[in-house]
């Protein structure tokens, strides 16, 4: 772990120097110093104390904001005109982050000095320390032209004292800079310690580069929420060190930013990463310590694997095709599929663990659905990747061990109802995502459409397979995911979504009462609705998800005509769909799904 820190941070420098070279080809009209007066303060900050040049420089949002700055000075943003879409404040506030960052590491070595830094909408950003807003200024949230909010304030330090004048205005700094203050708000530190193996993060609100798209502007937490998160993050920790001490002990080396965003929806948090912000993670406001737990090593396999591929090449530079990822809603690439199997086999981990820890009946349930949905489609996944030609021989290597960590986990029972549970969630995504981002060759679709009009038997052509091409329209493949979540581990909320399913349209993205019968197992009743649906509107993708769902469901008896559309839709709902639409774009009548699907499986 030592040597994937020491290379992240040789990354780091690499990217500063890329910086610092680009803003001194580039004609930038700023009314800061040059770039070389910022960085010889960090220069004398190493000198006086490396460990406080280190942590500063190596702080995860560096990484993002030496992204986000080098894509706009490459690009055609200037300082005089506009910025580009997605910009907060012109370009030399932004290449200003440099001189905020040298301010912030001269205070924490207690070095004197003196430089100016961006003051943006009458705050400013000293990155891994806090945020001095002067007093009296507006939100940015209130202000509507963003580059006439950006101006400059001088940052002094002596012995002792660190002050921030804007113009004339000066607001002196806490002594000690984790101390709260009129005009000051420190970033919020968390360490906490079981079984002897500590963590210590930052719950980042304030640091302007914190997300993965770009600048944005502080969010604070409130009181509560800050000691929300602080309480999670220790249960959470609680659990880590109780399945494995070792491994959270590695996980603390490396761990070291939390970027709170708004709470998404039960049994669905969100979470992400950047191979640019080493030893961060951004997730919404989990639902209870395990969620979290769960979450954090999901996040820490990425920024490992993501520290690796900076050092090794697991496959072809070249190979861009898109494939299926079960854990995302969209097409990935196969550099994100591999991060996906490390990811999902260290969730695995940890519910695979965890489940015989779980303190209620409730929550073992939970943990034992989380096991078995990220088995199956974790070791599913690995065995989609081996023999893939763009994989280099240390990535066949690579896939090959994640599949001998994942073996002797499948042997493992499970309760049936857990199982079918998972196996419908793991049918929804799979299917879901066929529907969505694959588009069958229209020749073969022209064929079997008028072969139905004919009335003879489907023959396939020979045609290549269906070709990638990822939707418009944003995809949601888990609505029937958080349900069952909702069934197994809160029975009593669920009992209200059936009988009334106007609540579960409202507390469950994308669901509607058909969903509410397909999750509680009334497949009789959710196929009438769903097989109306298709005929009515056969491009409509989630009329053919949800009757793929309820023939899935009812496991119809071999032979039937039931059974061989199950075959259909289970394995090319894609195709099953396209027919269905040609047929009824031909002014011919739609026809019958089930029909149709058994036609087609013959």
């Amino acid at each position: 772990m030592q040597i994937l820190v020491d290379a992240e941070y040789s990354l780091r420098l690499v990217a500063l120097r890329a910086v610092l070279d680009t803003v001194r080809d580039t004609a930038l009209d700023t009314p800061l110093a040059e770039v070389d007066e910022a960085w010889d303060l960090l220069v004398r900050v190493e000198t006086a104390a490396p460990e406080v040049a280190r942590r500063v420089l190596a702080y995860p949002y560096v990484g993002t904001w030496a992204r986000s700055v080098l894509r706009r000075l490459r690009g055609a943003a200037t300082a005089d005109g506009p910025p580009p879409p997605g910009a907060a404040v012109p370009l030399w506030a932004e290449v200003g982050y440099l001189h905020a960052l040298a301010a912030s590491a001269a205070a924490q070595a207690g070095l004197a000095f003196g430089i100016r830094v961006p003051a943006v909408h009458g705050a400013v950003s000293l990155p891994t320390l806090g945020l001095v807003r002067l007093p009296g200024a507006a939100p940015a949230t209130k202000v509507a032209n963003v580059l006439a909010q950006a101006a400059t304030a001088q940052v002094t330090g002596l012995p002792g004292r660190v002050e921030v004048d804007f113009g004339g205005a000066v607001v002196p700094l806490p002594t000690a800079l984790a101390d709260e203050a009129r005009s000051w708000r420190p970033v919020r530190h968390v360490r906490v310690i079981e079984g002897g193996v500590a963590l210590a993060v930052t719950v980042e609100d304030l640091d302007p580069y914190r997300l993965l798209a770009g600048r944005t502007e502080p969010q604070p937490l409130g009181a509560a929420e800050s000691a929300h998160w602080r309480e999670l993050l220790a249960q959470a920790w609680r659990l880590l060190v109780a399945v494995d001490g070792e491994a959270a002990r590695t996980m603390a080396r490396v761990l070291g930013a939390i970027t709170p965003l708004p709470y998404a929806e039960r049994f669905n948090l969100r979470s992400a990463s950047s191979a640019d912000a080493f030893g961060s993670l951004l997730a919404s406001a989990p639902d209870d310590p395990a969620q979290l737990a769960a979450v954090l090593v999901h996040e820490f396999q990425h920024s490992k694997l993501g520290a690796v591929m900076h050092l090794a090449r697991l496959h072809e530079a070249g190979s861009d095709r898109l494939l299926y990822a079960p854990w995302r809603n969209d097409p990935r690439p196969l550099a994100g599929v591999l991060q996906g199997i490390y990811a999902f086999a260290g969730v695995t981990w940890f519910w695979r663990a965890h489940r015989h820890r779980a303190g209620t009946k409730r929550e073992r349930r939970l943990a034992e659905f989380e096991f078995a949905l990220w088995r199956a489609q974790t070791t599913g996944t690995v065995a989609s990747l081996r023999g893939n030609p763009d994989l280099t021989p240390l990535g066949k290597w690579f896939v090959s061990r994640i599949g001998r960590w994942l073996a002797p986990w499948t042997a493992e029972p499970l309760p049936s109802p857990i199982e079918w549970a998972a196996g419908l969630a793991a049918t929804e995504h799979r299917t879901g995502w066929r529907l969505y981002h694959l588009r069958p060759a229209a020749e073969v679709v022209e064929r079997l459409a008028a072969a139905w009009h004919a009335g003879t038997a489907a023959s396939l052509p020979a045609a290549g397979p269906p070709l990638v091409e990822p939707a418009r329209d944003p995809a949601r493949l888990e609505t029937r995911a958080v349900l069952l979540r909702y069934r197994l581990a809160d029975p009593a909320t669920f009992a209200q979504f059936v009988a009334e399913p106007h609540r579960a349209v409202a507390a469950v993205d994308g669901a509607d009462a058909a969903d509410v019968l397909l999750a509680a197992g009334r497949f009789d009743e959710a196929r009438r609705i769903h097989t109306a649906r298709a005929r009515a509107a056969p491009a409509q993708r989630d009329a053919w998800l949800g009757l793929t769902l309820c023939l899935y469901g009812q496991d119809p008896a071999p032979g039937t005509v039931d059974a061989a559309a199950r075959t259909a839709l289970l394995r090319h709902a894609e195709v099953v769909r396209a027919v269905a639409r040609r047929v009824a774009d031909a002014g011919r009548p739609a026809p019958d799904p089930v029909l149709l699907a058994a036609w087609l499986a013959s």
